[in-house]
């Protein structure tokens, strides 16, 4: 019954219709339901950036806590180079999956 929900709600990347290639997010959702599962390897593989930022959610969730259970307000701050990462994180995943594409023609996704 999940599958059948899962089809349902799946759209198509309008960007890969257009030009054939992959956009920037294309495998974030299907990372992210692997790194619900356990399964990491194949997050990372999907799109890095998922694990990225679950680790990111981590280090404020736990630093959140640690500060509340001391009686402080928060002592996680997210630096611009956080972002950069994920940028780049981003950009990388991107370019490398669409020159796999492009220059020896194997579909990753």
């Amino acid at each position: 019954m999940l599958e059948k929900l899962e089809i349902l709600f799946r759209l198509p990347c309008a960007f890969r219709r257009l030009t054939g290639y992959y956009c920037p997010g294309c495998g974030g959702t299907r990372a992210f339901r692997a790194l619900l599962h356990g399964r990491i390897r194949e997050s990372l593989y999907y799109h890095p950036l998922v694990l990225y930022m679950a680790i990111v959610f981590a280090l404020c969730a736990a630093s959140y806590l640690f500060a509340r259970l001391r009686g402080k307000k928060s002592a996680f701050v997210v630096h611009m180079w956080m972002i950069y990462v994920g940028v780049g994180i981003t950009a990388l995943n991107f370019f490398i999956k669409n020159a796999i594409l492009y220059v020896y023609g194997i579909p990753l996704l």
